[in-house]
């Protein structure tokens, strides 16, 4: 990758964060900002992984540890300055860049200038990146695997990417299930033997799971169960899945009650899961049994929800959990209005171009093509869960950017070309 294209697209990339930084406020304090914030203070200050705001910080597995943990060494680095922790964070979403570019070389040599171009003007990463949301911590391990599994050669690159998934899974444990998804995949369409293929598989599995391992004996001795990366928030994905459709279904009402009037299949259900609520340790077995009795008694009106819901984990402004300048950009404002119409439409387009650039990848099997092993375990995956925000698919974006890019280089390399001849002079 040419040094220059690099070193302006990485001076790109920093304007549009800073431009990010100075336009959005990330509300560090609610959420998960907060939650991870809290998490890397507890670790840092009293060596427990915790998301209690106060004593007697006790440990849980409520999330998978990697982020927080991550965000703990930043504020170390940065003398426990979030300001200075979220710099840091905006320094690793443009390295993100430099992965995009050298992922594109090894796959799709021709799109590397658009798909670094792409990256570093690309809004959503750069407002993603100077907040405490782990996304481009994830976008950053989801690129690593990436690289590792195409670029380096034998054994090395299968371990390596292997023990990067493991990472990845340790950030975000829903990628869990990716290590078998994509392995069958390899093994149904990879190129190699099929005996190659199996082992390929299993030392990449085998080498995720040493990389797992450790957490997974702590939480073995901790809560004196088997809990692989983290426990307690699948039920309540699956519960809201089965009856919100859009993120405002799930806002606070205002009759007292902890969820919309929809929530509720019977009153008898508002009392369990006001109980719920308030013991969130405990709760998810209470939602997992809520959505399957929702599931046994309208299953066709949850399947409907689901496909409802499915083209919003992918189109979208992507800023919706973010607050715009009030100064600059009141909610509400022709102003603020533009600005989320443009981001829409900026998020369709690559979208689109993308699902065009894949089609274009199975025609000709082109190695790009297995970056949509991903994004489609991504859709199948939040399918069923309330994947109703932009953000659940941001992790796989940059994969979504370079399909995006390779179709202008198909159609370039289709374009008739026109040979200038000198006229020649007669007589």
């Amino acid at each position: 990758m040419p040094k220059k294209l690099l070193l302006m697209a990485c001076g790109a990339a920093l304007t549009t964060r800073l431009i990010a930084f100075w336009l959005v406020d990330p509300r560090l304090d609610m959420g998960d900002a907060s939650s991870y914030l809290r998490a890397a203070f507890t670790l840092l200050r009293e060596g427990t992984f915790s998301y209690d705001g106060a004593p007697p910080y006790l440990p849980t597995a409520f999330r998978p540890p990697l982020f927080a943990a991550y965000l703990a060494g930043l504020l170390v680095v940065a003398g426990q300055n979030v300001t200075v922790a979220r710099v840091l964070l905006l320094v690793l979403s443009i390295c993100n860049v430099v992965l995009v570019g050298s992922l594109t070389k090894r796959l799709a040599p021709k799109a590397v200038p658009i798909a670094v171009w792409l990256a570093a003007l690309n809004p959503f990463d750069a407002v993603y990146g100077i907040t405490t949301l782990s996304e481009a911590f994830t976008s950053a391990l989801m690129l690593s695997s990436a690289l590792c599994l195409v670029s380096l050669r034998g054994w090395r690159g299968l371990v390596a990417g292997g023990a990067v998934l493991g990472l990845l899974c340790l950030t975000r444990d829903i990628y869990l299930a990716m290590i078998p998804f994509g392995g069958v995949a390899w093994f149904l369409f990879g190129p190699s033997s099929r005996g190659e293929r199996v082992r390929q598989v299993l030392v990449v599995g085998l080498s995720a799971a040493l990389v797992i391992a450790p957490w997974t004996v702590r939480n073995a001795v901790q809560f004196g169960k088997l809990i692989p990366i983290s426990a307690g928030r699948l039920g309540m994905s699956l519960w809201f899945g089965g009856w919100a459709v859009t993120g405002g279904d799930v806002a606070t009402p205002s009759d007292g009650r902890s969820y919309q009037a929809k929530a509720y299949r019977t009153e008898e259900e508002v009392a369990v899961l006001e109980a719920a609520v308030k013991d969130p340790q405990n709760s998810d077995k209470v939602y997992r049994r809520l959505f399957l009795e929702r599931f046994e008694h309208e299953p066709l009106k949850v399947l409907g929800r689901w496909v409802i819901r499915a083209p919003l984990l992918w189109f979208g402004t992507r800023f919706d959990i973010f607050q715009l300048h009030e100064t600059l950009l009141p909610r509400g404002s022709l102003q603020w209005t533009v600005v989320k119409a443009l981001l829409f439409l900026i998020n369709a387009l690559l979208t689109c171009a993308a699902m065009v650039g894949a089609v274009w990848a199975l025609k000709r099997r082109d190695p790009v093509v297995w970056l949509l092993v991903p994004i489609l375990f991504t859709a199948a995956v939040y399918l069923p869960l309330n994947s109703f925000e932009n953000r659940y698919s941001m992790p796989v974006y940059d994969f979504v950017l370079i399909l995006c890019a390779v179709q202008p280089v198909r159609l370039r390399s289709r374009a008739p070309t026109i040979e200038l001849v000198a006229p020649t002079r007669s007589g």
